[in-house]
């Protein structure tokens, strides 16, 4: 796993009701989006869903450890990070450039023809579910649908998941003991 530093001030935060999300720009003059997190089971969630998604097949933004600075994010201009947090590693996925989070304002555009058409993966649909019952993954729901969709001007080349901090591993890792158990 990549392990890299934020190398200036961060760009924005993305408003959530969860861990308020960072773009910054690291040590490898990518910009990438951090989440921060009290819980360092939420990392480890982020990590092993993330690697397992890739195991899938289903596409997910590259990841990293991500130490971000505290002088990267000076408190007078962003009072409501908290700052403990900082200069530990954070999970970090790199950002997508040309990719639109899908939300309440896209799903419409599913109803035309000619837009489903232009979706190159619309398999993955039905596998994200699958994974998402395997992670016990209840934060995917009709009011956060946690994908990404990747625009280009022939066809809409990927749906991207992300947001695994609500994953229940315990739930996975019991599937896979029993999955294990069977083969002896």
């Amino acid at each position: 796993m990549q392990v890299l530093h934020t190398v200036e001030e961060i760009h924005k935060l993305f408003p959530t009701s969860g861990s308020n999300p960072m773009l910054v720009t690291c040590n490898d003059l990518q910009d990438w989006v951090c989440k921060y997190d009290r819980a360092s089971k939420n990392l480890l969630n982020e990590l092993i869903a993330s690697k397992y998604a890739a195991i899938w097949n289903i596409k997910t933004p590259k990841t990293a450890l991500i130490r971000v600075k505290k002088k990267h994010v000076p408190l007078d201009k962003y009072p409501n990070v908290p700052h403990h947090l900082l200069d530990k590693y954070c999970f970090g996925s790199l950002f997508l450039e040309g990719s639109k989070e899908i939300d309440l304002s896209v799903i419409p555009l599913f109803k035309d023809k000619l837009f489903r058409n232009k979706i190159s993966n619309d398999t993955d649909f039905l596998k994200i579910s699958l994974f998402d019952i395997w992670l016990a993954n209840e934060d995917r729901n009709h009011n956060n649908f946690n994908l990404l969709m990747h625009v280009s001007p022939n066809n809409l080349s990927f749906l991207a998941l992300y947001d695994f901090v609500w994953v229940d591993l315990k739930s996975m890792v019991l599937i896979e003991a029993k999955r294990l158990l069977i083969w002896f």
